[in-house]
């Protein structure tokens, strides 16, 4: 740091007393500078963002929201915001906030142009909202041993939700469209996650979850229960500041107006999901829990290795063999993840049995695979489409895709692909495939069992994550 010479003054004693504060003044003005502007920039105009090339999309980061490091796994808000701005032509920088009151807060501020996916209010009076993008519905969830209560009328002890989180936001608007007898307290300082936890070990009796949220908790919370909806659907859309430019806000509207199918896609892609069974789970994480401590920091470098999520690996691995490195199947297939001879040696691997050769060369023959699927075709269904080329093969997962177009669906898509997989078991069909018969229906199953082996690792690594910093919260 370069050294400046003192600065002479008629009044030395004066200087010398208010020079730290100038400096201080100074210092504080280029930070508020560098991270405030003008009301006269703010918000920002649809032609500025344009001009900018890139649009701040508020995102909630709470506990339904996944990260995967190569999937973007039933993030239904952060797709839609990435759509919405490629339907602009912009970029787009996702910021991660706590849904409810703080997203709100934050819009006010003007740190974001918009909010993804927010309860909309009739009235408008603190934000301005899109039309309409889909409608969620409170469900009441308790432990399955908790009787199912025959009304909602003054429940004993009330709903608990986290206090300033989406839920409590959404029970408001229930009681303001004329639902009486909702009694609901709110808790500080607890994560949705912790609280479904609280709720399954019977440290409360009852909550409340927005939407599809709890066929994502149901994997890792088997022993909950859906007991009954909660009040009328309430819709969601784009959230604006109360001020912005109406040509942003009909913009967001003209979008979900003419790209209705495409968010239709992303709707059956991140959030519609039929529930795990029960028996499945327990099963998974108890094997899980007693097997992948020995196997984990070989997943762990695999996955590095091809730039995968470790713990979907494990979610195949799981799938393949139940962890089982001397795991072999009726047709030869041998190892943790259950690789063909030839495929080892074609890879320069050994060994099946070895779990290290085997892990590794199940994530380079993954990687593959995936690289084969065309560039059209994005994540998560890339994803999804790789996993089922490696249970059925990339023939078959072909003629599948091209009875799907035949019959008038989209070949890019999994939720089409997939419902057409069974087809390769019916002769009429499979006839007029390039490959002939394959196990369709195992095929299908075999995408979905991993989907939610990969979701219950994602949501145990959001539990954790959750407890260390409770913990370290209270050590404080």
């Amino acid at each position: 740091m370069r050294n400046h010479p003192p600065v002479h003054h008629v009044f030395p004693q004066l200087a010398r007393a208010i020079g730290p504060l100038i400096g201080l003044w100074i210092g504080l003005s280029l930070i508020l500078e560098s991270l405030w502007e003008p009301p006269s920039t703010w918000p920002r105009t649809l032609h500025t963002i344009q001009e900018s090339g890139i649009i701040r999309i508020l995102v909630p980061n709470s506990p339904d929201t996944f990260h995967g490091e190569a999937v973007d796994f039933r993030e239904f808000d952060r797709a839609v915001a990435r759509a919405f701005a490629e339907h602009l032509g912009v970029n787009v920088a996702l910021i991660a906030t706590a849904p409810g009151d703080p997203m709100v807060a934050q819009l006010r501020r003007g740190e974001a142009d918009l909010a993804a996916i927010a309860l909309t209010r009739e009235e408008g009076a603190r934000l301005t909202f899109s039309d309409a993008i889909l409608q969620y519905q409170l469900t009441l969830l308790h432990h399955r041993e908790t009787p199912k209560p025959a009304t909602l009328d003054a429940l004993d002890p009330p709903i608990v939700v986290a206090s300033e989180s989406i839920e409590a936001l959404a029970l408001e608007r229930v009681r303001d469209a004329g639902v009486e007898g909702i009694q609901w307290s709110t808790l500080p300082g607890v994560s949705a996650l912790q609280l479904l936890s609280d709720v399954e070990e019977r440290r409360q009796t009852y909550t409340a979850v927005l939407g599809p949220a709890f066929r994502q908790v149901r994997a890792l919370f088997p022993d909950l229960e859906a007991s009954r909806a909660i009040g009328p659907a309430l819709p969601l859309g784009f959230g604006f500041p109360s001020s912005a430019d109406p040509a942003l806000v009909a913009a967001a509207n003209q979008f979900i107006a003419t790209e209705s199918v495409r968010i239709d896609e992303l709707i059956e892609s991140h959030l519609n999901k039929p529930l795990a069974r029960v028996a499945d789970i327990k099963a998974f994480t108890r094997q899980v829990n007693a097997r992948l401590p020995t196997y984990q920091s070989l997943f762990e470098a695999a996955a590095e290795l091809v730039d995968w999520d470790w713990r979907l690996l494990v979610a195949i691995a799981y799938q393949e063999s139940h962890l089982n490195p001397r795991a072999k199947s009726p047709t030869g297939v041998r190892g943790i993840m259950m690789l063909t001879l030839q495929t080892m040696r074609e890879l320069g691997y050994t060994s099946r049995l070895d779990p290290a050769q085997s892990i590794e060369g199940g994530a380079r023959y993954l990687s593959q695979l995936k690289s084969r699927i065309p560039d059209r075709i994005r994540d998560p269904e890339r994803t999804w489409f790789t996993l089922a080329a490696y249970n059925i093969g990339m023939g078959h997962l072909e003629d599948a895709r091209k009875l799907t177009e035949r019959q008038g669906g989209n070949p890019d898509r999994w939720l089409d692909v997939s419902a057409r997989l069974p087809l390769l078991e019916d002769p009429t069909y499979h006839a007029q495939t390039t490959y002939g018969f394959a196990r369709g229906r195992e095929a299908q199953a075999y995408v979905a069992n991993i989907q939610t082996y990969y979701e219950w690792l994602i949501w145990d690594a959001e539990r954790v994550r959750a407890i260390a910093s409770s913990a370290e919260e209270v050590g404080e």
